[in-house]
C-alpha cells in the first residue's frame, strides 16, 4: 500500500516505521480512512516489557494489581472495528491540536480493547 499520495505524482512508500527489534512487533499498518496532508498515518503495535513499571497499585488489604495489554487476534479485530467506527465519525484537523485529538482517540481505543488488569493476591 502506498503511504503517500500527492495529486499529480505517483503514489509512493515514502513513510516508514523503523523499530530496533522486529521480534517484538505485534502488528503494523496504515490508517487508510484518513490522511494527514498527503500522508496516511503509520501505526505499529510493539510489545514493550517495562521492567521499571509504575503501573502497579495496591489496596488496603495488601493485594496488588497491574495493568497489562492482551494483543490476541480477537482484540486486534475489535480494535480495528472500533477505531474504524470512531474515525468515520470524528474529524481531525491537520494541525497540532487535531493530531493530539487523533492520538487520544487511538490511545483510548487501545485501552478499551487491549487493557487488562491482573490481580495479585498476597497470601498471609
Amino acid at each position: 500500500l502506498p503511504t503517500h499520495e500527492k495529486p499529480g505524482c505517483d503514489s509512493s512508500c515514502i513513510d516508514n516505521i523503523f523499530v530496533s527489534d522486529v521480534d517484538y512487533v505485534i502488528a503494523s499498518g496504515l490508517l487508510t480512512d484518513m490522511k494527514v496532508s498527503h500522508h496516511y498515518p503509520n501505526v505499529c503495535f510493539y510489545d514493550i516489557i517495562d521492567t521499571n513499571s509504575n503501573n502497579k497499585t495496591s489496596d488496603d488489604t495488601g493485594d496488588s494489581s497491574s495493568t497489562h495489554y492482551d494483543y490476541c487476534e480477537s482484540h486486534i479485530i475489535e480494535f480495528n472495528t472500533r477505531l474504524s467506527q470512531k474515525l468515520s465519525v470524528d474529524k481531525f484537523s491537520a494541525d497540532e491540536s487535531g493530531f493530539a485529538k487523533f492520538i487520544e482517540c487511538i490511545n483510548n481505543t487501545m485501552d478499551e480493547c487491549f487493557k487488562i488488569t491482573c490481580q495479585t493476591v498476597k497470601l498471609s
